[in-house]
């Protein structure tokens, strides 16, 4: 594929999963309902969740800082075409799937964390192949 194309394929995924813990965090945030159903499972598998995990909010910021945050960040140098976007984007993949990988500790393995999991699978080989094929471009 085309630099271009993956270039793109990368502001997808970054857009897409940036968008989405973004609405994620402010789910818990306003704790919305259904959301209070995951504090059980929290409390049985982290330790520390009286001090810290009242409510989501500190889940919340957990995700933002996690996932929003740093896939801001890619689209940004994406689109300024710094060759740190490159770099960003396979470490948004890669932190998404450690995040999902806590999920499947404390949540099991629910059809939207195995969805996630396959995105976070996407966006690494997205941007491996970018990398990639930028190297092979640069030896033509």
């Amino acid at each position: 594929m085309k630099p271009k194309t993956l270039r793109g394929i990368q502001l997808f995924w970054s857009y897409f999963i940036g968008i989405g813990a973004l609405a994620g965090a402010l789910g818990m945030f306003c704790s919305f309902a259904g959301m209070e159903g995951m504090l059980p499972p929290m409390r049985e598998k982290l330790p520390m969740f009286d001090v810290m995990l009242r409510n989501l909010t500190w889940p919340g910021v957990a995700l933002l800082c996690a996932n929003c945050i740093p896939n801001a960040v890619a689209i940004v140098l994406i689109h300024g075409n710094k060759a740190a976007g490159k770099w960003m984007s396979l470490a948004c993949g890669i932190i998404l799937m450690l995040w999902i990988s806590v999920e499947f500790y404390i949540f099991g393995f629910p059809a939207l964390c195995i969805i996630y999991m396959a995105f976070g699978v996407l966006q690494t080989l997205g941007a491996i192949l970018w990398i990639r094929s930028l190297r092979r471009s640069a030896l033509v």
